[in-house]
């Protein structure tokens, strides 16, 4: 059975709340299929296409912060995806493409510790 990116995003987050309970550490719904209202009023409220999935909002080895995307196997970044890590890299955010728990957990202990 495949794992989907939603369930390796849970299992991602769940190890990191419970490794490390004290740090701001958390997922960004912004993807998803939604009704064309829910749709506009995310839209409106700043609902930003490309952002990435798992944010860890301490600043750590010179970075302002850890941006992660995970995508399953062969996944592929989108042109907005593109572009939010080029301003992340810019702006000194260290941003990470990974697809499996086993990266996220090498790099997230890395980062934090």
């Amino acid at each position: 059975m495949k794992t989907t990116e939603a369930q390796l995003q849970s299992a991602c987050i769940s190890w990191a709340r419970l490794q490390y309970p004290h740090e701001l550490i958390y997922h960004v719904p912004n993807g998803g299929s939604r009704n064309i209202i829910e749709a506009a009023n995310l839209k409106r409220q700043g609902v930003l296409a490309g952002v990435f999935d798992i944010h860890v909002d301490k600043a750590r080895h010179g970075y302002h912060g850890l941006k992660v995307e995970m995508k399953r196997p062969g996944g592929k970044l989108t042109p907005a995806q593109k572009a939010y890590k080029a301003k992340c890299d810019d702006e000194g955010y260290l941003t990470a493409v990974l697809d499996t728990f086993e990266d996220f957990v090498k790099l997230i202990k890395w980062y934090l510790n």
